[in-house]
């Protein structure tokens, strides 16, 4: 065998190691995207913390649309300052949950379950969201409909609880089920502290 012919016999072996090597990489990478739920558990990654804050924004977000409504239907004239301040950290929370869960559906972009809940969450966190700048409106005015305050906050609450079922169902999905428990816990002291008429 010439010099010229072992040169490209073995210039043709490294091109079919090299073409390979990278073929092999392209299911790896795969599977590094696409881990099961017991990796997630193993290795949660940011959406564990996203998850993490969106269920403590949910149930505080919860008390204060409750407790705002019920010192709405109780006072006999709202206090501009509170009412302002209230309604105003309602409407943080809310925002605070919407970007959360933009965490969870960057890191969870391949999962179609979880993105289809992730929809379902982000039109009722929308509907919430605007109902609680309706709510701060109301609120910022130098006389104030407590009515008015009433009837949002009634709304608001009833769709975060929506949300909190949904985040639990989410929380199952990514494997941080564990969280799901603060949502009940949470629920169990919404019924346990509203008022009875």
């Amino acid at each position: 065998m010439s010099f010229n012919a072992s040169r490209k016999l073995v210039l043709g072996f490294v091109a079919l190691f090299i073409m390979g090597s990278i073929l092999a990489d392209v299911p790896s990478a795969q599977a590094a995207q696409k881990r099961s739920t017991a990796e997630r558990r193993q290795h949660p990654g940011n959406s564990y913390w996203a998850n993490q804050r969106s269920t403590r924004n949910i149930n505080h977000a919860r008390d204060y649309s409750r407790g705002f409504g019920d010192y709405s239907r109780r006072a006999h004239t709202v206090d501009p300052q509170t009412a302002k301040s209230e309604s105003g950290k309602l409407s943080n929370l809310i925002e605070s949950t919407q970007h959360e869960m933009k965490t969870v559906r960057k890191e969870h972009a391949d999962n179609p379950q979880v993105l289809k809940k992730l929809d379902q969450i982000d039109l009722k966190l929308a509907t919430a969201a605007e109902h609680a700048k309706m709510l701060h409106a109301e609120c910022c005015k130098e006389s104030i409909d407590g009515a008015v305050c009433e009837t949002m906050t009634s709304k608001i609450s009833t769709t975060l609880d929506e949300i909190a079922k949904d985040h639990d169902e989410l929380l199952k999905m990514t494997g941080h089920e564990h969280h799901a428990e603060d949502h009940e816990h949470g629920e169990k002291h919404h019924h346990k502290s509203t008022p009875k008429e």
